[in-house]
């Protein structure tokens, strides 16, 4: 057909402080993040096959929002929901 069909794995690779990290003890370094939705301010959703898309995707995040993220954890899929708050958007 002439087109490439690329995708990339956004996989986690660290957790930062827990005292400033809304996903401290929810993420889990190894998991592999297949999609993502924001709930609240506005409904947006987007199936994570290229990395940027991720960094996209939590622009629209604002404090107070849901963000259920998808990942796949050792073989088995799985919800992870993060609230956003205003410390967490300060210290990242």
């Amino acid at each position: 057909t002439g087109y490439v069909d690329l995708y990339e794995e956004s996989t986690v690779v660290g957790i930062p402080d827990p005292l400033t990290s809304a996903a401290y003890g929810k993420l889990m370094v190894g998991d592999k993040i297949k999609k993502v939705k924001i709930s609240g301010s506005r409904d947006i959703s987007s199936e994570i096959v290229r990395q940027y898309y991720l960094l996209d995707i939590l622009l629209y995040a604002r404090v107070g929002d849901t963000v259920t993220i998808t990942v796949d954890r050792n073989g088995v899929e799985l919800d992870v929901k993060i609230v956003i708050t205003e410390s967490c958007i300060v210290s990242c």
